[in-house]
């Protein structure tokens, strides 16, 4: 009720108050305990939505705990030792306790000693926890509508409060950050395999992309992304290793969008983020992207249906807006130059393209094309190796391009007009191309000499092909 009392009145001094700040440049502030700040002051949002967020890509995870940074974020809503706790030393403890009689009861199921230290552990738990009591205290900042949102390889907790809280705001999540209890990780784990299993389960292509990389990028950490997780719980020793290694303010991104005074938030922001005692994280690289010398081929059976991907080897980093529209204008759909060559062979069938894949710092990394479904299926890798080609042969004008820009341009009014996501599209670009200016940017036209040189040294290398069958 407070919460809903204090945005509604804000909202309605909108119209007798001097108008929000003036709109302003993206800044991105560095704060002494190495947290970056990504501040966008917009008044045309009468709040302020604060995203804090982080790669999840499986090589940044435990082997066997892929998605367990999304599986702490939803444990971490719970709270820390000091707020949603009864007793907090006791607590932990019972925890761990808990932790040791569960994996003493799966060695010895018959043991009646451990089954009665089990029960009343079960039964002392909750007595400890006060899991709502966090979030009531986040509505008295106040911060509502605090949400965790994962997807392609991100994880990020979403909050909206007002401009006059930023510095309680920050102080609340330094707590959180600090301290906390991961108290309802045994419930949020089995949900975050849940899904994982079904995405697997729905993607038509996984298997098809599971070979494609054993092919093109042997060894990668991405192949555990294509596996099912196979650990039934994390201990709490490795919960909390991966919030602090994916919190850590040196890995992590906030970004706030909406009505507020920028000077004013970044004054308060190198305040509140002056120390950490999380442990650095350890950087992981991955393997370097070499060039592929020979075409490779592989069938894999058993698909939903029929699917063809080819990746080719990104040669260098490219501007990733220059990727982007490459995607759309050659494979991004049924109007692309690959869909409408599809279409007039393969009745049915539809095309995509991902770039970079996997996912990796400043793109260095593959171009993935498929063709999925359609009859007749036969030939689609011949096809989509033929359109390659004759594009690469292709001198580009900026009329071929509009569609591709356009397209762009629709997507980026979409994300710009919604300041939730907006975080996360500003939040991805910063962590994704952490050397890039920050900030939204509307899509314009490229430069097509410059597409057209990125498309001739992507299709210039030899590919990898694989073809799923049913």
């Amino acid at each position: 009720m407070r919460l809903g009392l204090a945005l509604a009145c804000a909202t309605a001094l909108l119209a007798t108050k001097a108008p929000g700040q003036a709109n302003g440049p993206a800044t991105l502030v560095t704060t002494p305990d190495g947290s970056r700040c990504l501040l966008l002051p917009n008044a045309s949002f009468p709040h302020v939505t604060w995203t804090v967020a982080t790669l999840a890509d499986p090589w940044l995870e435990p082997p066997g705990l892929e998605g367990l940074t999304a599986a702490v974020a939803e444990a971490s809503l719970a709270g820390t030792w000091r707020t949603g706790s009864a007793d907090g030393p006791r607590e932990r403890q019972a925890l761990l306790d808990q932790e040791d009689t569960v994996r003493a009861l799966l060695a010895a199921p018959g043991d009646a000693a451990i089954r009665e230290r089990a029960m009343a552990l079960a039964k002392l738990l909750p007595e400890l926890a006060r899991p709502q009591a966090f979030r009531a205290q986040l509505a008295d900042l106040p911060a509502h509508g605090v949400e965790v949102v994962w997807r392609d390889g991100m994880v990020a907790i979403q909050m909206t409060t007002l401009s006059d809280s930023i510095e309680r705001v920050a102080a609340q999540w330094l707590e959180w950050r600090e301290d906390t209890a991961l108290r309802t990780l045994a419930s949020t784990w089995p949900a975050v395999v849940t899904r994982l299993n079904t995405n697997l389960d729905l993607d038509p292509a996984g298997r098809v992309r599971s070979e494609l990389l054993a092919l093109a990028l042997p060894s990668h950490p991405m192949s555990r992304q294509l596996d099912r997780p196979n650990r039934p719980l994390p201990t709490r020793r490795e919960a909390q290793d991966g919030w602090q290694s994916r919190m850590h303010p040196t890995v992590a991104i906030h970004v706030l969008v909406g009505d507020f005074d920028p000077v004013a938030a970044r004054d308060a922001l190198q305040r509140t983020f002056r120390n950490t005692a999380m442990p650095t994280p350890t950087p992981v690289l991955l393997p370097p992207v070499r060039a592929i010398t020979s075409t490779r081929r592989a069938t894999v059976a058993g698909c939903a249906q029929p699917t063809t991907a080819c990746a080719f080897v990104v040669p260098e980093a490219a501007d990733p807006a220059l990727v982007e529209t490459a995607l759309r204008w050659f494979a991004g759909g049924p109007s692309s130059v690959l869909g409408r060559a599809v279409a007039a062979r393969s009745k049915g069938a539809t095309v995509r393209a991902s770039a970079p894949w996997p996912p990796a710092p400043l793109g260095r990394s593959l171009f993935v094309v498929e063709g999925i479904g359609g009859t007749p299926h036969d030939g689609m890798a011949d096809l989509i190796l033929e359109t390659a080609r004759k594009v690469a042969s292709m001198k580009l004008t900026e009329n071929d391009l509009w569609p591709a820009v356009q397209s762009r341009q629709r997507s980026f009014a979409a994300v710009a007009n919604d300041p939730r996501w907006l975080g996360l599209d500003l939040a991805r670009g910063a962590l994704r191309w952490p050397t890039a200016t920050p900030g939204p940017k509307p899509p314009t036209m490229v430069d097509a000499a410059a597409l057209q040189r990125l498309l001739q040294g992507v299709f210039a290398g030899q590919p990898v092909v694989v073809e799923g069958r049913p």
